[in-house]
């Protein structure tokens, strides 16, 4: 199901007027959101399979992504 969290998840929803910029940072057991350069953050645990190997991002409008890997 289209909302449906993944394991041991929550749903966590933010209503903006406008997005400007949203920064990912992403390891194998954590997400962390800064919206806005800061103006809303989320942080949560995530449980992926162990066979996992990507995170999938989807936009309603035009975005342009840039990856920074983590050292």
């Amino acid at each position: 199901e289209k909302d449906a969290p993944g394991k041991g998840g929550h749903i966590r929803r933010l209503v903006l007027t406008t997005l400007h910029n949203l920064r990912i940072y992403a390891d194998t057991s954590s997400l962390e959101l800064f919206i806005n350069d800061g103006e809303a953050v989320m942080t949560g645990a995530i449980y992926p399979p162990a066979d996992a190997t990507g995170l999938h991002i989807a936009a309603d409008d035009s975005a342009s992504v840039v990856i920074y890997p983590l050292h």
